[in-house]
């Protein structure tokens, strides 16, 4: 029976958790050259591509990984799947947009902003993302990602 397998550590710890971190960097350093690199195989994409995915797993990993898909978890798995998408949407836009660019762009923290930004360094509309915004905010996902294991 599957439920009575046991599992047994292969390595025993620290050898385990170093691997992990090994295979954690590697993993992570394709996955940035593939979607973030200058080079990578999406260079033409501009940044807010990775900025909106980004979020929008993140929201969803904490939907689901937090949540435990509070307060979907009686839909059906169609209905629950396109109301969380929905959600997922929704708090994207007002994380990236309201919370960053207008609140804390705008009144503290102009590294978050990409309007502000584009206003103090006279940027044209197409460059606005390839500002240090959209990496600032990328960076903030990659920390609560982080994070989200520690929960």
């Amino acid at each position: 029976m599957i439920g009575e397998q046991r599992y047994v550590p292969r390595w025993g710890q620290p050898l385990t958790g170093i691997f992990a971190g090994i295979t954690f960097i590697v993993v992570s350093w394709v996955i940035w050259y593939i979607f973030s690199h200058p080079s990578g195989v999406f260079k033409l994409y501009e940044n807010p591509f990775v900025v909106f995915t980004a979020w929008m797993t993140l929201i969803g990993a904490w939907q689901h990984i937090l949540f435990q898909d509070w307060p979907f978890q009686n839909l059906s798995r169609a209905n629950r799947l396109f109301a969380m998408i929905g959600v997922n949407l929704l708090a994207t836009w007002l994380i990236i947009f309201v919370v960053f660019d207008k609140l804390l762009g705008s009144y503290m923290m102009p590294l978050f902003s990409v309007t502000t930004q584009a206003e103090l360094l006279n940027l044209p509309e197409h460059a606005k993302w390839e500002s240090l915004a959209g990496g600032s905010l990328t960076m903030i996902v990659v920390i609560g990602m982080l994070l989200t294991v520690s929960w």
